[in-house]
């Protein structure tokens, strides 16, 4: 697979130094903070020096090994930035060669190295996300909303979700993900099936299944997107690292409106 590695995961190098740049000014103060962080916090990874993670920025974080397994999910938490939406997703494999990354996680065969940290905190679960890696990494909880389609889900219609961040996150990434589950059945695992990301004045987004989709972002502070609405009554889940307000809007059927297609 052209440009994929089983023992690193590539972060958008344009991105991610802006953001080192913009919050600590540099690569150095970045160092000494991490160290700083993991002297008060001995489960957090220990720090490389500045020349290192500055090195992971062409060639990748390390992900391989005990030592290194958090390593990502450690920068990304310095970062205040969601793993996902700073991934390099051509390097990853996405557009090339969706299939076969699909098949090896399946196959748990990249669930242990190269994104298995990620794997890990997003993975399909009774309780998703991954409440323990969000704090201990990032300090925090998810921020989520949960809601039903029971009163749509008879008719065949998508809805649009309007994610609204508060404005001292505007400068960053961000990213809202979204699983279902259903009702009416003892099986109460979220199945996530993708995630949409803001960068600038713009949104992608990446569906399990390999979609992707792009547009111009209609406002600074929102993510916005459909999805199906209809076929069989489910409650959805919506999450982000970063406090958001959620709104629905039902019917909602504008195929200009970028969305996980049924």
């Amino acid at each position: 697979m052209r440009g994929f590695s089983k023992s690193t995961i590539f972060l958008r190098q344009d991105l991610v130094v802006k953001l080192v740049n913009d919050q600590y000014g540099g690569f150095t103060q970045l160092a000494a903070d991490w160290e700083k962080k993991a002297d008060d916090s001995p489960d957090f990874p220990r720090p490389k020096q500045r020349s290192s993670i500055y090195r992971w920025m062409s060639q990748g974080v390390p992900v391989k090994g005990p030592e290194n397994r958090y390593k990502l999910l450690a920068l990304c938490g310095l970062l205040d930035v969601d793993p996902l939406a700073v991934l390099d997703y051509e390097k990853l494999g996405y557009f090339s060669s969706f299939t076969k990354v699909r098949q090896l996680i399946y196959s748990t065969q990249l669930v242990m190295d190269s994104i298995g940290p990620l794997f890990e905190l997003y993975k399909p679960n009774e309780h998703w996300p991954s409440s323990r890696l969000a704090k201990m990494y990032f300090g925090h909880d998810w921020h989520d909303s949960t809601f039903s389609n029971a009163n749509e889900w008879k008719e065949d219609h998508y809805g649009l979700l309007r994610a609204t961040f508060s404005s001292n996150h505007l400068e960053r990434p961000k990213a809202v993900h979204i699983a279902y589950r259903r009702t009416r059945y003892p099986d109460t695992m979220w199945r996530y099936y993708g995630t949409v990301i803001s960068v600038g004045m713009e949104l992608r987004l990446y569906s399990e299944s390999g979609a992707y989709r792009i547009m111009p972002a209609v406002h600074d502070r929102e993510i916005r997107f459909r999805t199906y609405f209809g076929a069989r009554p489910v409650e959805f889940k919506v999450v982000s690292l970063h406090e958001f307000k959620l709104e629905r809007e039902w019917p909602f059927d504008d195929k200009d409106t970028i969305g996980f297609e049924w």
